[in-house]
């Protein structure tokens, strides 16, 4: 073979390899500027603008901060790249029965306080911020250490 066949296939074969770089993210939810505890923010690499890879979450605690952890790189942070971001209020949501018992990583871990008693309880955030598709939030995250402060809007019908 010629030398630009060994060059080809050393390029596709580099591309194929390529691990996706992280950055750690961290920053604070408020609900019409006041801190919104409890809530589970994901960050949801942008597959149609060429972002590819796994998600990474965290829970706000009482002061509305967040720091992100992506479980399947088992890493701080999330990949660089075009993010969309869901916010999903966890005091609204009865944890999942199949669930129950399984062990998650601490980072993970569901905050136990109001998360428990959850059924029936209306959301305090807007649904549109917990559907991927109709999120309002969208971020580009970049190399280097990030944050990315959210200020939801309350709405008087939910």
């Amino acid at each position: 073979y010629g030398p630009g066949v060994v060059a080809l296939a050393g390029l596709v074969a580099a591309g194929c390899g390529r691990t996706p770089t992280f950055v750690e993210v961290e920053g604070t939810v408020t609900l019409n500027g006041k801190p919104l505890p409890e809530v589970e923010v994901v960050f949801l690499p942008d597959s149609d603008k060429g972002n590819r890879g796994p998600r990474a979450a965290a829970y706000t605690d009482e002061r509305g901060r967040y720091r992100l952890f992506c479980d399947q790189a088992d890493r701080t942070g999330t990949i660089v790249g075009p993010t969309r971001v869901c916010v999903i209020d966890i005091t609204a949501v009865a944890p999942l029965d199949a669930l129950a018992g399984v062990r998650v990583p601490g980072p993970l871990a569901r905050p136990e306080s109001r998360a428990a008693k959850a059924k029936d309880k209306r959301t305090r955030v807007p649904a549109a911020y917990g559907s991927v598709a109709q999120t309002p939030l969208y971020v580009e995250v970049v190399p280097g250490r990030t944050v990315f402060d959210f200020d939801i809007p309350s709405t008087a019908r939910q």
